[in-house]
């Protein structure tokens, strides 16, 4: 679920991806990346955007391992019809 703060974020992200004329599919990751981020650290409001190097690492190893494990459980073939 996306908060009223989180949407200002993604708006702003959106407008910056824009006027850069990147592909919509970039904008669409990058928006899905900005998301899960706020989720996994269950972020409130951009104050505890502070301390992000950090963040960012924890974020990044567990979604690594997250798509590690994905990929280890279901192998290229499995999923495509």
């Amino acid at each position: 679920m996306v908060k009223k703060s989180d949407s200002k974020l993604l708006e702003e992200t959106k407008n910056i991806i824009r006027l850069k004329h990147y592909s919509i599919h970039t904008e669409r990751t990058y928006c899905e990346w900005i998301k899960g981020y706020i989720s996994f650290h269950n972020m409130k409001n951009r104050d505890d955007l502070n301390n992000r190097e950090s963040k960012i690492e924890v974020f990044l190893k567990k979604s690594g391992d997250s798509i590690y494990l994905f990929r280890f459980c279901f192998p290229s073939g499995f999923l495509r019809s």
